[in-house]
Formats: structure tokens, C-alpha cells, sequence
């Protein structure tokens, strides 16, 4: 009996030991799992770093590909410009003496070379639209707002009814033609000697309603007498010996001479006298 339960005890025991090294050998499967487990996801994430980088790479040569690829289409169609160009226009086929031109739009991408021709749809000044054909048969249209400006004479002080204007009285500048008065006297030569009829005050636009309708020059006037010829053209001072408009027969003393003879007043300035 007693050998019997120690041979059971030993059994015991023996399994006992088998149980801890097959628990001792499971844990330590399992831990070398779990090192290749943790190499494998290494791999793994390294892997994907990777291959973010590379894609990242080549995203950036693909876009300086497309770059250089398009960028001489891009300075093409940079070479000219739509509102220098419709300046230009404008310039040439209207009156005004300066325009500016603002806000242009385009209803598509232009060729890069300038337009073969331009049609007016909407005139200027103001918000205008222009129709652009090019070499190529494109049509592009251009809407732009036009300012234009033109030339008016305006008073250089505040004068009283009765004034005659000369030269020293007024100076030429540029106006915005949509707030020009009606009747603006535009050039010099048609406010010369000419009489308020009205009193001014100082940098006022000067109208027909303004002035006289004739140029009136009052005696003792100092002015250029001139004498023509074919072939030659005499010219000395004279003075005006009474008061008169342009375009009448005046009595002039000639100041070289001392001599009083008869011409006409062709401006303000001037006699033409026969020989």
C-alpha cells in the first residue's frame, strides 16, 4: 500500500511539473509571437511612411511638370492687355482727349495674341461692351466702364459782367465730358476779346452763354501786323487806334514807323495788312 500511494505521489508531482513547463512553454510562444507581431507592424507602418513619401514626391514633380509644361501659354496670354487695348480703341475712334478705362471683364480666356478687330456693343462712356475678334476666328466679349475727358477753358479769377477775356484770364484743363457744361467753350481762340455778359467766379468752365458773341478788342491794344506776299511774310507791332471785333477793318498805328494804316483784325492778337 504504501509503495502504491508513493508511486501516485511521484505521478502527481511528475504532472505537476509537465503542467508548469507547458505553461512556461505556451507563455513563451506567446511572447514570441507577439515580437513578430510587433516586427510585422513595424514593417508595416514603415511600409506605408514609405510609400506616403514616394506619392508626396511624386505630387510635387507631377505639379512642376504641369508647370513648366503650361506656363508659356500663361505669359502668352499675359502679353497683352485688355484695357491698354481698349484704350487705345476708344482713343483712336472717339473725340475725347484722355479715357480711362476700369473693371474689365472677359467673358472667356483670350488667345495670347491681341484682337484682329473690336465692334462697340454698348457705347461708351459709362459701363461699355465691346466685342473682340481674334486671328484665330475666337469671339471674346469685354465689358469695361469708360471715363472719358476732354479739354474745357476755364476763368483764372472772378470777373464781373463786362470783362474781356484775354489770354492771362483763363487756362485749359480736363474734365470728365459727362460733367462738362453744355456750351463749353473749347479753344482758346473762341474766348480771346470776347466780353462777359455775365460775372464768373474763379475756375468756372466758360460757356457761349458766358461771353459775347463776338470778340470785342478795345484801342490802344498792342498787336502783331502782319504783311503777306507770296515768297515772304512781313510782321512788326502795331496798336489799335479804336475799339473793334474780330474780323472788322481797323485803323492801326504802326509803332516802327509812325505810320497809320488799315487791315483787318483776324484775332485778337493780330492784323493782316495788304503791301
Amino acid at each position: 500500500m504504501r509503495e502504491d500511494s508513493r508511486q501516485e505521489t511521484g505521478d502527481s508531482r511528475q504532472e505537476t511539473v509537465d503542467s508548469r513547463q507547458e505553461t512556461v512553454d505556451r507563455r513563451q510562444e506567446t511572447k514570441v509571437r507577439s515580437q513578430k507581431s510587433e516586427v510585422r507592424q513595424k514593417n508595416s507602418d514603415h511600409g506605408r511612411q514609405t510609400a506616403s513619401r514616394l506619392f508626396a514626391v511624386l505630387c510635387h514633380l507631377f505639379s512642376v511638370f504641369c508647370l513648366l509644361m503650361f506656363m508659356p501659354t500663361f505669359a502668352a496670354a499675359a502679353s497683352w492687355d485688355a484695357g491698354d487695348v481698349l484704350k487705345t480703341y476708344i482713343k483712336d475712334h472717339y473725340p475725347w482727349a484722355e479715357v480711362e478705362v476700369s473693371d474689365v471683364r472677359m467673358s472667356s480666356e483670350a488667345p495670347a495674341q491681341p484682337p484682329a478687330s473690336i465692334t462697340v456693343e454698348k457705347t461708351p462712356p459709362g459701363k461699355s461692351v465691346f466685342r473682340l475678334r481674334f486671328a484665330d476666328g475666337r469671339m471674346v466679349t469685354a465689358s469695361a466702364t469708360i471715363k472719358a475727358f476732354d479739354r474745357v477753358l476755364m476763368s483764372r479769377g472772378a470777373f464781373r459782367k463786362g470783362h474781356t477775356l484775354m489770354k492771362e484770364d483763363v487756362y485749359a484743363t480736363l474734365m470728365e465730358s459727362a460733367r462738362i457744361p453744355k456750351g463749353t467753350i473749347r479753344s482758346e481762340n473762341g474766348v480771346y476779346g470776347r466780353t462777359l455778359t455775365r460775372s464768373v467766379v474763379a475756375s468756372a468752365p466758360l460757356t457761349d452763354a458766358m461771353v459775347s458773341e463776338t470778340a470785342v478788342v478795345k484801342r490802344g491794344r498792342r498787336i502783331v501786323l502782319c504783311a503777306e506776299a507770296p515768297g515772304f511774310t512781313v510782321k512788326t507791332i502795331g496798336e489799335l487806334k479804336q475799339d473793334a471785333s474780330v474780323g472788322e477793318q481797323v485803323s492801326v498805328l504802326n509803332l516802327a514807323s509812325k505810320k497809320t494804316i488799315m487791315g483787318q483784325l483776324v484775332d485778337v492778337d493780330t492784323v493782316r495788312v495788304g503791301f
